[in-house]
């Protein structure tokens, strides 16, 4: 905590920082002032001239972005909207109260970016949003000569190759990464679809930088079947008891299994026939059990359906945490994404093998130029600087708050202030003043809707299940008298506009001579909202990340408009249970509070203050450590795509026949290495007894040729040049395997060939790597520092890889079949 000291002279230094920017904003409002007098040639001029990335034309550029929102758009910018694309264009985070313009910001700093010579990649909380901005400020992009694209989730690659074409992208966050580990799996340059990683804009940059910092993205292969196993597994679930067969960690959704525990998942699967007969869950066959019983058990105890994740269409989607929305396209990993489908009696989906994956910090730190906006990020300003070096700026509102946050109201139980909640709402909804409620959950959300459906009050839901009807909920949740149920969704990248959506209720309206009526209306509704108070935001429960809660309160009181926000919370809400139970149940006991009152005051909002703080610090240092652990993944992947990146391009060079030639070669090499040291032991006096027939049976599976029993008779007592003549008979074997396939395909069976040998090996390298940090905070046990054994151990795996790879392309060039077999056998 900063003394009251440190805290004035921070304050009087961020005084003078946002006074300073808001001078140089002005600065640009009139040099886009001065462009107004020229036409739209002169504009494209302009813009044509300011090209380029030298630091003294960015004010120009930000000023031809601004004239051209205004002329193609009729968007006037605000000095706090220029302000916030300045703040962009240096590389670091603004922070924009909800209702102040971000999508403009975001486009004029796009704008100024891809003027500056940038390909600009703006990520956006979701694939409805990418395609909206995109095409909303196309007209104003175009003026500048500068293209526009989207990415979509669904668009071919021929569609997305195009998109990443243009200055500046629209997607989501998630997609780009996708679309970066596709492009390191294609076989030809020709197939990569992204353009190269330099410039990205993150709208809600809390969220996917701070939140989601350490999601991992996975690409999966082909599925592996083992739905019968956790389907099997539903039953003995439910003969274990909590306590006594096992532990939970409710914070941090972590299963431990006791001795008892172990013992009796043994037997039982001994009885079932899953578990070989003398064998232990820690030996080598047994050992997967362990993880799918583990995430069996999770599964049953520890996620929830509607709060977790939520059934649709006969498939589970995850929950995101921090938002509500449902993540279509992502699964869990480790089995617990089939044992949450088998819990729900829904068909098990094989597990399916990673073959690419990155965290989105990873991803994030792949662009030269990283920026982003968001309505709270000032209370991250720590560790935006130590993640991505990115300094936090925040951005004065246009107008002055006037929204009124009220105290915290705590109750003794959920019915408590269920019933406060609805009592609230209903005085609300009499006299015209439109409610927004927000939820935890899904399953919270459609339980107070039928609540106060009961008490005679209709309220539109929106959470993951009517998520492609969150625009046109959002557009009527301004109304008089109005009442919208949401999860966290709602807080993120959509306005709540008092009177409800002029420009879409229009826009529903054919008929212009209806036009003038519809805006008597809205106006009327409008002042009538205002005469009510403005949007009253209510909370039901406290998020973990006060930002969260901050994001909800936004919503209220935009532009300057009045607006009311207060939080219900409850003693038997899990975060108050996990992180303020205690304080709070003792203080109300000591007050005497009674089942239908409140307590509330400063005391009750320092004491959730304090916890929600608490839960941040916990959460920031395992992001920090998540963080150190990935950066070595980081690392690796950095190194095999590099060295990917550099075959495609010798490969499809000038001297493409030799340098390929030259690879397969190494790879044969090394293939014959490996063999020799698998079978001929390296200890002088075991020399006599090395396994031939062994070598036998590898070159027959590797290389799929067959050789006599006697083929490696005159080595039998003496190894001495058994390498060198192996590496002969491969090099032969392969000159005649080469004759047997048309020259016009053999070029590109080699490329293919050498690149998914680098692939497989790095999957199977990110595959270990997973297993090794799932069990190293066992080192702690013996006194030794996890993440250094980790960065130890995975060195020494990473030491390996690239001649592992150089093995598999071996084996695939010497193993594929090929026409003509019989011929391929009478040559060896």
């Amino acid at each position: 905590m900063l003394n009251p000291l440190r805290r004035k002279i921070r304050e009087s230094r961020s005084r003078a920082a946002i006074k300073k920017l808001l001078l140089e904003a002005a600065n640009v409002r009139n040099l886009a002032e001065a462009l107004s007098e020229l036409d739209d040639e002169g504009l494209l001029a302009k813009a044509r001239s300011a090209f380029g990335r030298s630091g003294e034309e960015t004010a120009v550029r930000l000023a031809v972005a601004t004239e051209a929102a205004r002329r193609a758009l009729s968007l006037v910018a605000y000095d706090v909207q220029i302000a916030g694309a300045m703040v962009l264009s240096r590389r670091a985070v603004a922070e924009m109260q909800t209702g102040e313009g971000k999508t403009l910001t975001a486009a004029i700093g796009a704008a100024a970016q891809a003027l500056a010579g940038y390909k600009v990649h703006v990520a956006t909380v979701n694939d409805y949003l990418a395609e909206r901005d995109a095409a909303s400020m196309r007209p104003m992009f175009e003026l500048m000569g500068l293209t526009v694209g989207h990415a979509g989730a669904n668009a071919s690659p021929d569609q997305k190759r195009a998109a990443y074409q243009c200055d500046i992208v629209y997607a989501t966050a998630q997609e780009l990464a996708f679309d970066y580990l596709r492009d390191h799996l294609v076989g030809s340059s020709r197939d990569c679809v992204q353009a190269g990683l330099e410039a990205l804009i993150v709208d809600e940059a809390d969220s996917i930088l701070i939140d989601e910092a350490g999601t991992p993205l996975i690409l999966s292969g082909l599925p592996e079947d083992s739905g019968d196993l956790y389907r099997n597994l539903v039953p003995l679930v439910g003969k274990l008891t909590e306590g006594e067969h096992y532990q939970l960690d409710a914070k941090d959704k972590y299963v431990d299994v006791t001795d008892a525990g172990s013992d009796l998942i043994e037997v039982w699967l001994r009885e079932q026939g899953i578990l070989p007969q003398g064998t232990s869950l820690h030996d080598s066959p047994g050992l997967y059990l362990v993880h799918a019983v583990n995430s069996s058990i999770a599964a049953h105890t520890l996620y929830r359906r509607d709060i977790e994740y939520m059934v649709r269409d006969g498939e589970i989607l995850i929950l995101d945490e921090h938002t509500g929305r449902a993540l279509a396209g992502r699964r869990w990993a480790d089995g617990l994404h089939q044992s949450l489908e088998a819990k729900e009696g829904l068909n098990v989906r094989a597990e399916a093998p990673t073959i690419a994956s990155i965290t989105y910090q990873g991803f994030m730190h792949l662009y030269d130029h990283l920026c982003g906006l968001t309505g709270t990020a000032q209370s991250e300003t720590e560790e935006f600087r130590e993640q991505y070096q990115l300094e936090v700026e925040v951005i004065p509102t246009h107008k002055p708050i006037q929204r009124v946050d009220e105290h915290d109201r705590v109750y003794l139980s959920d019915a408590d202030r269920n019933a406060a909640v609805i009592a609230e709402v209903k005085e609300a909804h009499e006299r015209g003043q439109p409610v927004l409620l927000g939820t935890s959950s899904v399953e919270a959300s459609e339980a107070l809707a039928v609540a106060l459906q009961e008490a005679g009050i209709t309220a539109a839901i929106l959470n993951a299940r009517h998520h492609a009807s969150e625009a046109a909920i959002i557009a009527e949740a301004g109304r008089p008298g109005a009442v919208t149920i949401a999860t966290q969704m709602a807080g993120r990248g959509t306005d709540i506009l008092l009177g409800g959506n002029l420009k879409n209720a229009l826009q529903r309206a054919p008929d212009p001579n209806r036009h003038d009526a519809i805006r008597e209306r809205w106006e009327h509704d409008y002042e009538e909202v205002i005469a009510a108070g403005g949007l009253y935001v209510i909370g039901t429960t406290r998020a973990a990340s006060r930002r969260v809660d901050q994001q909800l309160r936004g919503r209220a009181g935009r532009q300057g408009d009045p607006g009311r926000s207060c939080f219900f919370l409850s003693l038997e809400d899990d975060f108050v249970k996990l992180y303020a139970g205690e304080k709070l149940a003792g203080l109300m006991e000591r007050l005497e509070v009674q089942g239908n009152e409140a307590l509330e005051g400063k005391m009750m909002d320092r004491i959730i203050r304090k916890a929600q703080q608490a839960r941040v610090i916990v959460d920031r240092e395992a992001r920090r450590e998540l963080m150190k652990f990935d950066h070595v993944m980081s690392e690796q992947r950095a190194a095999v795509y590099a060295l990917r990146e550099q075959w495609l391009s010798t490969l499809e060079g000038e001297s493409a026949e030799a340098e390929r030639g030259a690879i397969v070669q190494r790879a044969i090499r090394a293939s014959v290495d490996e063999m020799v040291r698998k079978h001929v032991p390296d200890h002088p006096y075991a020399v006599n007894h090395w396994d031939s027939a062994g070598l036998r049976e590898d070159i027959a599976r590797y290389w799929n040729v067959g050789l006599q029993d006697d083929f490696f008779n005159p080595f039998e007592t003496k190894p001495e040049g058994l390498s060198e003549f192996l590496h002969g008979f491969a090099k032969a074997y392969y000159e005649h395997r080469k004759s047997l396939i048309r020259p016009e395909v053999l070029p590109m069976f080699e490329q293919i060939s050498l690149l998914e040998g680098l692939d497989k090996a790095w999957q199977e390298q990110q595959r270990q790597l997973t297993m090794l940090r799932d069990g190293i905070h066992l080192r702690s046990f013996a006194n030794e520092n996890p993440r250094h054994a980790f960065q130890r151990e995975a060195g020494k795996m990473f030491g390996n890889l690239f001649e592992y790879g150089y093995c598999v392309s071996a084996n695939i060039l010497l193993g594929t079949r090929i026409p003509n077999p019989q011929a391929v056998q009478e040559a060896a």
